[in-house]
């Protein structure tokens, strides 16, 4: 596996994140690539499940919009078993992160970096869990600010199996969380540290070659799934095993240099306990279809998704292989 996480609230969806803390809000004001942020305010927040890893690469986008005097926590990294390593930032103080091992039981780094109110900040983590040898380090803005080596086992886990943001209850801070990335480094590439990542949503602009679904209301295919967040009351559906839909998508923002990876998304549901109840996602590139394994789908409208790290034509994403593409859906059994 490569990149296990991309992450950027650009659905406007609290069912884009596997969990969701307190109220959602979901911000346009503040955000740092595409179009959105996820507000953390109290114990607002969110979180994914992640296969159990003991390695992870971690990034995220973190801003403060208001000053007020608390020291809080703001990121976790969980095991099943009492793996507990936080990211707190001290606003009693000097503003800066502290890492610690339990629920703050052992802090193991500060940061250097004063976290200032109205700013944009990336953090990344590195952590590796076990009983010796274990690492955790801390970038701000790609720079490294402290490392800690030797026992990074709180409890009893040796794995990490959920990673969360969300804010403590009652310390009146609202902060925006954006571009989070979470690489795994067994993978070929997308394997080390995000340095600094931007996720954007890619929508549909027009149909593609084949359009074998029905739509609601009529017209246009891709005019029915290009709403943000996604609208329930037009859609494009089947009930033929097989049938294919295939959508030109906006290109890159020309700020685009390189693209590490990209995730097909769709929001979707099974109509009934019948055939077709699953979904193929992937690229349409140089007239080829390269799908995932079937994909079940849920009984109520949720996000599924598909990973690519690499080219499936081949070698790694260019900006242009990625404008030129087209998303490819099919039905199956």
């Amino acid at each position: 596996m490569s990149m296990l996480i991309l992450f950027g609230a650009e659905w406007n969806s609290s069912k884009e994140p596997d969990g969701t803390d307190g109220s959602v809000v979901i911000s346009s004001t503040y955000k740092r690539g595409g179009d959105y942020s996820w507000r953390n305010y109290n114990s607002e927040g969110f979180w994914f499940s992640i296969p159990d890893k003991d390695e992870l690469y971690i990034q995220y986008a973190f801003y403060v919009s208001n000053y007020y005097s608390a020291n809080y926590k703001h990121f976790r990294a969980l095991g099943n078993a009492g793996l507990d390593i936080i990211v707190c930032t001290d606003f009693d103080s000097e503003r800066k992160l502290n890492v610690w091992l339990g629920n703050r039981a052992t802090k193991i780094i500060t940061s250097s970096t004063i976290f200032q109110v109205g700013a944009w900040y990336v953090v990344e983590l590195h952590i590796k869990v076990a009983d010796s040898g274990g690492v955790v380090e801390l970038r701000v803005d790609g720079v490294p600010e402290g490392i800690y080596s030797g026992d990074t086992k709180p409890g009893t886990a040796a794995t990490i199996d959920k990673v969360q943001w969300n804010l403590e209850a009652g310390v009146g801070m609202q902060c925006y969380i954006d571009d989070v990335i979470v690489n795994d480094p067994s993978g070929l590439v997308n394997n080390s540290w995000p340095n600094g990542l931007k996720v954007k949503l890619l929508k549909p602009t027009a149909d593609g070659p084949t359009n074998d679904w029905d739509v609601t209301p009529s017209g246009a295919h891709y005019a029915a799934i290009d709403e943000v967040p996604p609208s329930g009351t037009d859609y494009i559906k089947t009930s033929t095993a097989d049938e294919k839909e295939h959508f030109d998508m906006e290109n890159l923002p020309a700020e685009a240099l390189t693209v590490k990876a990209i995730q097909v998304q769709a929001f979707c549901l099974k109509g009934a306990f019948i055939d077709p109840d699953r979904l193929k996602l992937g690229v349409r590139i140089d007239n080829t279809d390269y799908l995932s394994d079937p994909i079940d789908l849920p009984v109520s409208s949720l996000i599924r998704k598909h990973t690519l790290n690499q080219n499936p034509a081949g070698g790694n994403w260019t900006v242009d292989v990625v404008n030129n593409a087209k998303l490819a859906l099919q039905a199956v059994n």
